[in-house]
């Protein structure tokens, strides 16, 4: 499978990139408040999304799943990007879960 890069912005400006990596058979960064995260993978790929205390868990289609520990904890946005586009998710919870809607960010 192929390796996940992630781009997080801080609120204080700070850029930070990697990939997510397979430890004990969780793919997992830390989130600050304020903090927009960008994961680079297309919108089909991202199946469902869950809330976990203050983890917010992306199930993707091949199975793996991404976990964003702190998400829930402050003002934070997500972002997947892909093929030159920026898409941006906004979640909502709800008694059944976690429901996002899809806009191209510009």
């Amino acid at each position: 499978m192929d390796a996940i890069e992630f781009v997080v912005r801080g609120a204080d400006g700070y850029i930070r990139r990697g990939m997510f990596e397979d430890i004990n058979g969780q793919a997992a960064i830390n989130v600050g408040n304020g903090d927009d995260v960008s994961i680079n993978i297309r919108r089909y790929q991202a199946v469902a999304y869950t809330r976990e205390g203050e983890v917010l868990v992306i199930e993707l289609a091949d199975g793996r799943a991404l976990r964003l520990r702190g998400f829930f904890e402050g003002e934070n946005d997500l972002f997947l990007s892909a093929d030159g586009a920026l898409t941006e998710v906004a979640l909502s919870e709800h008694a059944g879960g976690v429901d996002a809607v899809y806009q191209d960010a510009q």
